[in-house]
């Protein structure tokens, strides 16, 4: 798990959005105190097959890990991407799943 960094997500190879977290807080002395948590935004996205990137970024570290999905995105449907990162220097694992209704 990391405490601070973004995400990108990109549409047909277009920047679609930037998502920036910081889990962290303050603490004794001013120093941070790890965390951790769930970043939820809604996107709003045109229908019809497309690609979206993914780009999970530290802010120490760089880049820990990309991917990219090619959907048929039906009209009013609704998607959830996921990354999974079950550990500090673990690869982490993304998901873009259709939501039931």
């Amino acid at each position: 798990m990391i405490s601070e960094g973004s995400v990108a997500v990109t549409f047909d190879g277009e920047s679609l959005a930037d998502v920036p977290f910081d889990f962290s807080s303050g603490s004794f002395l001013g120093f941070k105190k790890k965390g951790r948590g769930t970043v939820r935004r809604v996107i709003l996205t045109p229908s019809g097959n497309h690609t979206i990137g993914v780009e999970l970024r530290d802010e120490r570290r760089g880049v820990l890990g990309s991917s990219e999905f090619v959907r048929l995105l039906e009209p009013d449907s609704e998607w959830t991407l996921r990354i999974d990162l079950p550990g500090e220097k673990a690869q982490p694992n993304f998901f873009l799943v259709k939501s039931a209704r």
